[in-house]
């Protein structure tokens, strides 16, 4: 692996490791080793690009995650759910976008302040603070914190608020054929077979 790619990466992931940093609405409390996974991710400088607390099961309660590096968190990467995509499966597609080329650039999706949902910031930014010392002996411990104090507050934002809708460019695969194997599938026209060979190979 090419030592660019090494640094910028993607990594999704299906695991049982419910913790209230991706789920703040858990009820109940995250299992043992959510600690741990999250002290990987925080070495490894990976970044939860997926959807906060968004379902990705028909039974609900079950998110499916994805992670990337800062570097291409910082240029945009993103996944979120493809109900559009229809997997023929018991979970919903996950889309990912990654800024490999750059000659496509979206329009900035600004936060809009008046759809903060205030109960999951409070509880995303208790979450982010999480065994944060609050005190600072040193002036590098007090630019930490202040970091730590900034990063915390902006995740926990981009967690609560939603996103001015853009247009997007669409998926040049995604072509008439697999519109119409899409509507045929769901009106029971075609196999399931034969959707994922047509959606697949088109």
């Amino acid at each position: 692996m090419p030592q660019q790619a090494a640094a910028e990466q993607v990594k999704p992931r299906k695991l049982s490791q419910p913790c209230q940093r991706w789920q703040p609405s858990l009820q109940r409390s995250p299992t043992t080793f959510a600690e741990p996974f999250i002290n990987w991710l925080d070495l490894q400088g990976l970044v939860l690009i997926s959807d906060i607390d968004c379902p990705t099961h028909e039974r609900g309660n079950v998110l499916d995650l994805s992670f990337a590096s800062s570097p291409l968190a910082l240029a945009g990467a993103k996944a979120s759910i493809a109900s559009h995509l229809d997997a023929t499966s018991d979970h919903q597609p996950l889309i990912t976008t990654v800024p490999w080329d750059q000659r496509y650039k979206e329009t900035a999706q600004k936060l809009r302040f008046d759809t903060l949902d205030h109960t999951s910031f409070l509880s995303l930014l208790a979450s982010n603070l999480a065994g944060t010392k609050s005190s600072a002996a040193a002036e590098e411990d007090l630019d930490a914190l202040a970091e730590k104090l900034t990063s915390a507050t902006q995740g926990a934002y981009r967690g609560s608020a939603k996103r001015t809708m853009t247009q997007g460019i669409g998926q040049p695969w995604w072509n008439e054929d697999c519109k119409k194997a899409l509507h045929n599938y769901c009106l029971g026209l075609c196999s399931k077979t034969d959707f994922r060979r047509i959606t697949r190979w088109s």
